[in-house]
């Protein structure tokens, strides 16, 4: 006969909320800080073996399955603060009467009622039971049709008062509860988890998981399934259900590495596994790439992108989004586009493929700009000596009838210092410039250079102080073809677009 591993595991802790039972626990260190309002009993019947509290961030609402005396409830109530919100469910009546008895105690100490616990099963989060206990005992089923009406509203409860509603919640974390739920009943289990989370949400589970599948034998144990042993993932399996669910940036945070218990050879050990929801939705080029900085040769994302150390890989906005924030970033090298490209003018992106980025297509209008690295300028203006005079008169002879684009910068009128934040790319945009440089030194018209006075000083830009320097032409353009002038002391250097 197989197990009722629900009525053991409901038999089991509706036992231990009254005696403490240290079979049940894992050793765990807490935040001491976060104990000191919590209430002795509470303390004393947590069964748990780890510690996902840390993982809370202000303001966060919170749902931790399988909350029992609420010992990871009232420590994350602390961490979200007022504005946040923490919601416990679990099926055992006995523990739910315990985290209820003191939820007003704690309130009292934080000064701040954000906490509330509810009866269900961790894998059915829209069927709150404690709704349905309250329409059953106005309507007793005592017949088929009371069978029906039974499953009508069991139906209508799901969708028009759901417990946990799709997309409400921040983080959802568990401490040693989902090994509980019947193996047929933990996929579903995993897919609630997601449907409840919001867009960007997170995951913490703490939980027990194997070294190898235990054996038919021991999950018919009612005494190891019930003490968080034979129901237990194998540690594998934890992480492919995650993955199978949709969610990414998939970690075992922590992995004991000695096992907390071990039966008939197989190793049952603590692990903490994190992860987000976000991957789904639209892909739209938004010209964006990023580079995997190493160490590895390669590694592959959650949707199949393969990232070859060193590659500028073509990615979706995103993707590009998602690979650029936390747990990736650390590993990532972005590469954004010059000018952001507006929500609305992307265009569908192909990410069933993995491409390389060419370093032009980010560049858009300034394909062509030219710049010389590590420049620390002024502006050359009607104060030119004779010297530089000279200097940029053979500028102009060499670049004869070739059209450029002048840049249209009000400051240089001023003759305004460019002190010399230049990196070795120079955007289209002056951003960097001191002093009352605008914010923007945009291409304005094209023009011969021989047209134009030698003189102008929208043309040239002075590397360093000294007259006996080289000069640079520094010119930015949507046309596509690139020259290079020679340079030497007595000569300017210069890049430009032509036509």
């Amino acid at each position: 006969m197989a197990l009722n591993t629900e009525s053991a595991t409901k038999d089991r802790y509706s036992s231990a909320s009254q005696d403490r039972e240290a079979a049940l626990c894992c050793p765990v260190d807490y935040d001491a800080s976060l104990l000191e309002i919590i209430p002795e009993p509470v303390l004393e019947r947590d069964y748990g073996c780890g510690d996902p509290s840390r993982y809370c961030r202000p303001g966060d609402t919170v749902l931790d399955l399988g909350s029992g005396g609420g010992k990871i409830c009232f420590m994350a109530s602390q961490i979200v603060g007022p504005s946040g919100h923490v919601i416990g469910v679990d099926m055992t009546p006995d523990m739910l009467a315990l985290a209820r008895e003191f939820a007003p105690v704690v309130a009292e100490r934080t000064g701040h009622a954000n906490v509330e616990f509810h009866r269900g099963r961790i894998q059915d989060l829209a069927l709150s039971l404690d709704a349905l206990d309250a329409w059953l005992a106005e309507h007793p089923v005592t017949d088929a049709n009371g069978v029906a009406a039974l499953e009508a509203q069991t139906a209508r409860l799901r969708t028009e008062t759901p417990m946990i509603a799709d997309g409400s919640v921040d983080l959802v974390v568990s401490n040693c509860v989902l090994n509980l739920v019947h193996d047929d009943a933990k996929t579903q289990l995993v897919s609630e988890i997601f449907r409840v989370l919001k867009v960007g949400g997170r995951v913490a589970i703490s939980d027990i998981v194997s070294d190898e599948v235990p054996p038919a034998e021991m999950k018919n144990d009612a005494e190891l399934w019930s003490g968080c042993i034979s129901g237990a993932f194998q540690e594998q399996e934890l992480v492919r259900i995650f993955e199978d669910a949709g969610f990414h940036a998939i970690e075992l945070d922590k992995y004991d590495a000695e096992p907390w218990q071990t039966v008939q050879g197989i190793e049952f050990r603590s692990v903490t596994l994190t992860a987000q929801k976000g991957k789904a939705g639209p892909c739209k080029e938004g010209m964006e790439a990023v580079i995997y900085k190493g160490p590895w040769k390669q590694v592959l994302d959650d949707d199949g992108h393969v990232l070859r150390r060193g590659d500028r890989v073509a990615v979706c906005s995103k993707t590009y989004k998602i690979l650029t924030s936390a747990p990736y970033a650390a590993q990532i090298i972005p590469v954004p586009p010059r000018t952001p490209i507006a929500e609305a003018d992307k265009a569908e992106f192909d990410c069933s493929r993995t491409g390389l980025r060419h370093p032009q297509e980010p560049k858009g209008a300034a394909v062509d700009l030219t710049t010389y690295g590590g420049l620390r300028g002024e502006v050359a203006g009607g104060a030119l000596d004779a010297v530089q005079a000279a200097r940029q008169r053979v500028l102009l002879d060499s670049l004869g009838d070739t059209k450029v684009h002048e840049l249209d910068c009000p400051a240089l009128g001023q003759h305004a210092v460019c002190p010399g934040q230049h990196a070795d790319n120079m955007p289209t945009t002056c951003r960097q410039h001191a002093d009352n440089m605008p914010t923007t030194c945009r291409p304005s018209k094209a023009a011969p250079v021989a047209s134009l006075a030698a003189s102008q000083p929208v043309l040239l830009w002075a590397v360093g102080s000294q007259p006996v320097r080289p000069w640079i032409l520094w010119l930015a353009s949507s046309v596509r073809d690139t020259m290079s002038v020679a340079s030497s002391t007595n000569r300017a250097w210069s890049g430009y677009s032509s036509g």
